[in-house]
């Protein structure tokens, strides 16, 4: 059901929240009541002394209070877990994407591990978690200089392409745009950018040993010295890009593009011992 259906019900939600103080309190003097009634206005025995419609009438609207201060809690309780659930998730969302910001790494990882849980309970929002996801990953570059990737990529953006790579993994990222992405030195092996449009990107020194980049778009990218051994790039688009002493040990290349020129001098030889 998408947010526009639940929107009716999320006012209704809203507007029972709104007072689920007062009603709480409310259900709480009642129960109050009831348990003076039960142990103390019980005893009088109105009955037994010619009141028994009196008795008859308290009784019975005491039960009725009880039953309605538990079905006012029940309802406030519930309309407090729904709210959670169906519509600050969705603020979370945002709240978490706006947190992605390029060159405040602390800040940046608590709003990853944030979409990793949501990612983790919902398939509902993947769109908006790739595209969020990618969308820092691409504008990261533009806040760090280029000497600090000469040992160990920001831990932030090693965080983002990761959580990327599994949720393309299951095919959650329908669209993966990593176009102009400065990952040097990236850590992901076995990791899964299939179908990912890195034109452009430059991954040198990366570490995409067994990773699955079948069908991604890498036009114009720069590969210099990346381990691609066993890597799955069937249907990959290498165009123009650079793949000075990559190592394509045991890669499978069926379909790839752009290797006319460069086989040869390609390492792709595999050796079982």
């Amino acid at each position: 059901m998408s947010r526009v259906e639940l929107a009716p019900w999320i006012d209704i939600l809203k507007a029972v929240d709104s007072v689920r103080t007062p009603i709480g309190l409310a259900a709480l003097t009642i129960l109050v009541l009831f348990y003076l009634y039960r142990t103390v206005f019980s005893k009088l025995r109105l009955s037994e002394v010619g009141h028994r419609d009196v008795a008859r009438i308290v009784s019975t609207s005491m039960t009725l209070l009880f039953w309605l201060a538990i079905t006012a809690i029940v309802v406030a309780t519930l309309s407090y877990v729904l709210l959670q659930v169906f519509d600050t998730t969705e603020d979370r969302l945002n709240a978490s994407i706006s947190q992605l910001k390029p060159g405040q790494r602390a800040e940046s990882l608590s709003a990853i591990e944030s979409l990793d849980r949501l990612a983790d309970r919902t398939h509902k929002f993947d769109a908006s978690i790739c595209d969020g996801l990618a969308a820092f990953v691409r504008a990261t570059p533009q806040w760090w200089n280029e000497a600090a990737f000469l040992q160990d990529m920001p831990s932030d953006l090693q965080r983002a392409v990761a959580l990327l790579s599994r949720l393309n993994a299951s095919s959650r990222c329908k669209a993966l745009d990593l176009r102009g992405a400065k990952l040097m030195r990236l850590e992901l092996p076995a990791g899964n950018l299939a179908r990912a449009d890195l034109t452009n990107a430059t991954l040198d020194e990366a570490n995409l040993k067994d990773a699955t980049l079948s069908q991604s778009n890498l036009t114009g990218a720069s590969l210099v010295a990346a381990n691609l051994h066993g890597a799955d790039a069937t249907g990959a688009d290498f165009n123009s890009a650079d793949l000075a002493d990559a190592d394509f040990t045991c890669a499978k290349l069926e379909r790839a593009e752009g290797l006319e020129t460069q086989r040869r001098r390609l390492n792709t030889e595999c050796r079982t011992s």
